[in-house]
């Protein structure tokens, strides 16, 4: 298992090639991690050359760069990308530990850092939760926890289901959280930088949550502020007083509606006059 993943600001390695297969290159050794456990791929350069796309077969990672490759090779991975997911898997690793204390368990997550959600098993959660998580994860990165890193023999694995492998890669969080996990992580979970609960609705699982996370939470912060900026522009009115020129935009929408319909019903009565009852004994007529 490739212990420098352990360390998420092992960014650059110098290395030779060990195999080639038409496009696809491994190596002796690796910085790049690519797409596996939920986390997305690195991005970043080899010898210069832009990195496209990263495939893991067994344990072997090949990688599709952008020219042709000639021993020796030194190879960087991009920070920001690397920050952001490693980020981004820590902060799902807590929220697995939040829960827990909570007895639910969160059972799908997006780790894309442009549509980042996770589930919650449960679609009736308590007033305040969402205020809850959120002090919780503002707390760990204020009063900061740092990650440690073991390895074991699978067969010694506390979860049966990672029995079958020969080393097993556990990642503990303080008392919060410790799971077999392969990806890179922060070393600390102040380095989570920034998180935010963004909004909610009900999944056929449970609750979705979306949240804002890591280096890029400024970001999509700034986008939501735009947003909301061009629609108060629209509106001709200003980013605080939104909520109340939406209800009044919805009540007269509904007024119209209501409106509309007794229009319609007018001029339907007055296109066929109003209905004639047929007299009790009246029967069919012959000429």
């Amino acid at each position: 298992m490739n212990r420098n993943y352990d360390n998420f600001r092992k960014l650059q390695c110098d290395t030779v090639i060990r195999e080639v297969r038409g496009s696809w290159v491994s190596f002796e050794n690796t910085v790049f991690f690519g797409e596996k456990g939920g986390m997305p791929s690195d991005q970043g350069t080899i010898n210069g050359y832009p990195v496209l796309e990263l495939l893991w077969e067994g344990d072997t990672l090949f990688h599709r760069v952008a020219g042709d490759l000639i021993n020796p090779i030194h190879m960087e991975v991009d920070l920001l990308t690397r920050w952001t997911n490693a980020a981004v898997q820590s902060a799902l690793h807590l929220l697995d530990g939040f829960y827990e204390t909570q007895g639910l368990r969160i059972t799908a997550i997006s780790a894309d850092p442009e549509n980042l959600w996770y589930e919650v098993d449960s679609k009736n959660l308590p007033d305040g939760h969402f205020r809850e998580v959120q002090a919780f994860m503002e707390g760990l990165i204020l009063h900061s926890v740092r990650k440690v890193v073991t390895y074991l023999r699978g067969r010694d694995c506390p979860d049966e289901n990672y029995r079958q492998y020969d080393e097993v890669r556990l990642v503990r969080f303080g008392n919060i959280n410790t799971q077999p996990c392969a990806t890179p992580h922060v070393n600390e979970t102040q380095e989570i930088l920034s998180f935010a609960i963004l909004g909610h609705k009900k999944s056929s699982r449970g609750t979705r949550v979306f949240f804002a996370c890591g280096p890029l939470a400024a970001r999509k912060l700034e986008a939501y502020s735009e947003k909301l900026q061009t629609l108060a522009a629209a509106l001709k009115t200003n980013v605080s007083e939104l909520p109340q020129e939406l209800e009044r935009l919805a009540a007269a929408s509904a007024k119209q509606k209501k409106e509309l319909k007794a229009l319609k019903s007018a001029l339907l009565r007055s296109e066929h006059g109003p209905e004639q009852p047929m007299p009790a004994n009246a029967g069919p007529t012959y000429e």
